[in-house]
């Protein structure tokens, strides 16, 4: 829902998506994208299965 609702309301600002997209090309990545898909793809979880659960009660549960 929250979606939606910030795409609606940049629908209405082109002269804002216009100018942030202009700023984000003439920013330089200090870590390449490969090295980042990496290490997401090699990404090791470090709670335990049993303990998987605390997240997801938490995210739902908190503002």
């Amino acid at each position: 829902m929250k979606d939606k609702k910030a795409i609606k309301e940049l629908a209405d600002m082109p002269k804002w998506r216009q100018m942030f997209t202009a700023k984000a090309t003439l920013i330089e990545a200090e870590i390449p994208v490969n090295q980042i898909v990496n290490w997401l793809n090699s990404y090791q979880p470090f709670f335990p299965k049993s303990m998987q659960w605390v997240p997801k009660v938490f995210g739902k549960y908190t503002f």
